[in-house]
């Protein structure tokens, strides 16, 4: 075939090729709206040789930000070349430089392609936490999500996605399957709501819930006295031990509600709720079933069985909104109702910071027990983050530290489990599950870091005599005594101002209501905590005199003056009970009395002229056996008269009534 022939083929070849190239597909295809099925992942079996952290210690910020992004370019083009492990390593590396959006996120989208949900979801917590709008984090964790079969979560965050973005195919898409899901979960969820019994229960603070005056026991580092190895309830280790294969260890959490968690079998965590199928009659759990009217209704979750009486009781100095909020938290729980438990302590940690209470240890057990919700419902992240908030409010706490440990297990983070479950063991020894933990970890770390795996864990705190619970047995001393009792004083006097304030500005609300017998009842809540506060007085009074409970006002108004002689407001409602009780000589002295003190009190002057027309018509009424007798009347300044009237036998009384111009005269 000669030269001038190849050319010219080789000329229609490219002719063809050039036909069949579509300008517009290509153009859909780089803007990224063509969808197509994406290739089969390269997974790696073997272990990349690259090193996943680089050594910057000779570099300076200008040189990281260009090595970071040049290794996150690395890792760019493995990701476009299906190789999804390589791409993960070389975003690793860059991380490792420079941690930033964009590398998490891409880090992140490779992990959901090589189906590893739980590293995938914490590179999005990261992202969020670093940019809580980030659209691009919301969706990826709202895949990962939906994988893991936490629908409720991830149509929320779907949601978020399309009120930002509402052109969103993919987030559309995906919503439409989640609410699917959901509406399929329904059926199954009141087929599957039947009796059984939660054995762990955490029966120290449930009493201690219960009590009439629930506050926590104080100690020097604001530890919780109860021994936690006999402690189920909230996240909190049994003494059991519990088994993993033949080693003995924990197996890994079950959770059966609707917010399910793809858990790996390697690690677990130290709990485990035990549920069997018992007859109503058992008291020793919890029923987690709907029966009746304990089921929810359309507007809002209510605890299913469980006893709703001592929803009000007080709980440490929280006021009465947010210890309410605590304690349908609490029966929440125990009634597996994480998510709704969740939304009530989320509640009253808000509410508590808005109103700026000065109170470290009721909010570090409420930071403690949302911990326990975000670990029953698979969120490690947001249990570590909740419960070092907790740990900062009262340092070395052992409900904060136990949990702790327990995610970071749950994430495989095991060095800094170690560390938590030791710190746990320096201030309780008895507490078994972490014993079987720290033995679990143990085999774990010497098999990830060899001989050498104590030189890699972080430093481990050392707990301070006065946080060892087992070595407490020692009497304390006078001046420890002492000091003791001064803090529960005021501990008392606090939980007592805030309890009275927030029972007097309700029985204001009911006043203002008009809701008379409420307050009434309110009123004298407050009279029990200060006996002392003359305004509780003269506020029931006026309840009193509403309800036309006219003695019982007088002896209100009586107590008042005791304690303010010359209170203007017992002065006048006494005289209104006087005036109820038709002494309307008394009646008469108490409004002079008010207009002596301030002239300018027109209801008093009111009622002044009426009950002196009530006094003459009184006195016209005398008895016919005591007839009148004729006593001069001498006029005085501003015309009035002071009326002397005798019996046969005794003084009767002496007053000043006004008169007209025609009374001058005398009878």
């Amino acid at each position: 075939m000669s030269t001038r022939s190849l050319i010219k083929d080789h000329i229609i070849n490219i002719i063809t090729l050039y036909c069949r190239f579509d300008v517009d597909k290509e153009c859909d295809k780089i803007d990224g709206n063509l969808t197509k099925k994406d290739p089969p992942a390269i997974v790696n079996s073997r272990h990349p040789k690259i090193r996943s952290k680089m050594d910057t210690t000779a570099l300076t910020e200008q040189e990281k930000v260009l090595v970071a992004n040049r290794e996150k370019d690395k890792g760019n083009e493995a990701f476009k070349a299906n190789d999804y492990e390589e791409a993960v390593v070389y975003y690793t590396r860059s991380l490792s430089v420079v941690p930033t959006v964009a590398g998490y996120n891409n880090r992140a989208q490779s992990e959901i392609k090589l189906q590893h949900w739980h590293n995938a979801l914490n590179d999005c917590q990261k992202v969020l936490e670093m940019e809580p709008d980030n659209m691009k984090a919301l969706l990826r964790r709202a895949t990962v999500l939906k994988q893991q079969g936490n629908y409720q979560r991830a149509a929320e965050d779907l949601r978020n996605v399309l009120q930002t973005e509402p052109q969103n195919i993919t987030a559309t898409k995906l919503l439409v399957e989640v609410d699917k899901k959901l509406i399929q979960c329904q059926p199954e969820t009141a087929r599957k709501s039947k009796k059984i019994l939660i054995q762990e229960v955490e029966e120290d603070e449930t009493r201690e819930e219960q009590r009439a005056c629930p506050v926590e026991p104080s100690e020097a580092v604001g530890g919780e006295s109860a021994a936690p190895a006999e402690r189920g309830d909230m996240g909190n280790a049994q003494k059991k031990p519990h088994g993993r294969g033949g080693e003995g260890g924990p197996s890994p959490h079950t959770d059966h509600n609707s917010h399910g968690s793809h858990w790996k079998n390697r690690g677990g965590i130290a709990e485990k709720y035990k549920v069997n199928q018992q007859d109503s009659t058992s008291d020793k759990g919890l029923w987690n079933g709907a029966q009746g009217s304990g089921r929810r209704d359309s507007k809002g979750a209510r605890p299913v069985g469980g006893d709703g009486s001592n929803l009000d009781a007080p709980c440490g100095a929280l006021p009465p909104p947010l210890a309410r909020l605590k304690n349908e938290g609490n029966l929440f729980f125990k009634n597996g109702q994480f998510a709704d438990a969740l939304d009530k302590y989320s509640q009253a940690i808000t509410g508590f910071t808005d109103s700026g209470l000065d109170s470290p240890e009721d909010l570090c057990v409420l930071y403690s027990n949302r911990a326990a919700c975000y670990l029953k419902d698979g969120n490690s992240s947001e249990c570590i983050q909740d419960c070092t908030r907790s740990l900062e409010l009262q340092p070395f706490s052992l409900k904060p530290l136990l949990r702790r440990a327990m995610a970071y297990e749950t994430m495989e983070r095991y060095r800094q489990a170690y560390v938590d479950y030791k710190t746990v063991l320096q201030i309780d020894i008895s507490v078994q599950a972490a014993h079987d933990s720290v033995n679990r970890i143990t085999r774990l770390l010497i098999e990830q870091d060899g001989e050498q795996w104590r030189e890699k864990l972080p430093e481990i705190p050392l707990v301070p005599l006065s946080a060892q619970q087992h070595r407490r047995e020692e009497p304390p001393s006078a001046e420890v005594l002492q000091a003791r009792a001064e803090k529960a004083k005021q501990h008392a006097a606090q939980k007592t101002e805030v309890c009275f304030n927030s029972l007097k500005q309700e029985g204001n609300e009911f006043v203002k209501k008009g809701l008379f017998q409420e307050a009434l009842r309110t009123y004298s809540e407050c009279l029990k905590l200060k006996p002392e506060e003359c305004p509780i007085y003269t506020n029931r009074a006026l309840c009193f005199l509403k309800l036309d409970m006219f003695a019982e006002a007088k002896q209100d108004c009586d107590s008042a003056l005791r304690l303010e002689p010359a209170n203007k407001k017992a002065f006048y409602r006494r005289a209104m009970a006087n005036k109820g009780l038709k002494d309307y000589l008394a009646c008469s002295s108490d409004l002079q009395e008010v207009l002596q003190q301030d002239p300018n009190v027109a209801e008093a002057e009111k009622e002044l002229e009426e009950v002196t027309l009530l006094l003459r018509q009184s006195l016209a009424r005398g008895s016919p056996s005591n007839p009148r007798r004729t006593v001069p009347i001498t006029e005085v300044e501003y015309t009035t008269h002071e009326y002397i009237h005798y019996t046969t036998h005794e003084y009767i009384h002496y007053t000043t009534i006004p008169i007209t111009e025609e009374e001058y005269t005398t009878h």
